[in-house]
């Protein structure tokens, strides 16, 4: 965006928005086991469907059953895994799945397409306090990219990333921010949504509620079964907060 700044015009739309899908969706599942493979913790996946993968597919796993202890229920299991090996029935993941033995009902397996993004370059300015969900947002793709993304009055959530497969944000931040739940004003610099292995790196906020956050995406607000689960193995690196009503650098337990 070449530096340029923009400005929402609707609070019904986000000022930028993209999202990648999933090209598999499969139900035919039959079991889901935590085991350990040439030294290594992965999880193995028995399914009818195992010739429709490839090794090096990013998949995500789900289910129907709630994540537990959550503080705001309604929210699904689900994570994300690379295929390291298949054999017949079984596609072995890079990874385990943690809390595997709560996937009981309803588990699936989707392929993560090869959708990827990156904005760079550009300030958000909102002098007429529109307030869209969130102004920034990418959903179900992979290796996305926010570089040097900077707003000087976002209302409630600048970037929100959902159920993305690795990302980074470099260089971005925000200011003169609300927190005031009851308009739906919440004042989170980044929003991490349901993402795996996430990388924020320098962000600096000021003022607002956080400027780092997590949370389980709700199941009512899930356009697909796949865009589920706690986010996993988010990073924050040098980053400054001032003024942020509550602490700064936050997590919720989903």
């Amino acid at each position: 965006f070449n530096g340029n700044t923009l400005y929402p015009a609707s609070a019904s739309e986000s000022l930028i928005s993209m999202a990648g899908s999933f090209d598999i969706d499969s139900t035919n599942i039959s079991a889901l086991t935590n085991a350990v493979v040439a030294g290594a913790k992965v999880t193995q996946v028995t399914t009818t469907d195992y010739n429709l993968f490839s090794v090096g597919d990013v998949v995500k796993i789900t289910c129907s059953d709630l994540i537990p202890d959550l503080h705001d229920a309604n929210r699904k299991l689900g994570q994300y895994a690379v295929i390291n090996s298949i054999t017949t029935n079984t596609l072995v993941l890079d990874s385990e799945i943690y809390e595997e033995s709560l996937y009981i009902n309803d588990l699936r397996i989707g392929r993560l397409n090869s959708s990827s993004y990156a904005v760079r370059n550009f300030k958000v300015s909102n002098p007429n306090n529109v307030k869209p969900g969130n102004l920034v947002g990418m959903l179900s793709a992979r290796d996305c990219v926010f570089d040097n993304v900077t707003s000087t009055s976002a209302l409630s959530v600048f970037i929100q990333p959902t159920n993305i497969y690795k990302y980074n944000a470099i260089n971005c931040g925000y200011a003169n921010s609300a927190d005031d739940a009851s308009s739906a004003e919440y004042g989170y610099g980044i929003n991490d949504r349901s993402c795996y292995k996430g990388t924020v790196d320098n962000f600096k906020g000021s003022g607002g509620r956080h400027a780092v956050t997590n949370n389980a995406r709700l199941n009512p607000s899930a356009g697909s079964n796949l865009e589920t689960g706690r986010t996993y193995g988010l990073t924050v690196n040098a980053g400054i907060s001032v003024g942020s009503k509550t602490s700064s650098w936050d997590t919720h337990p989903g």
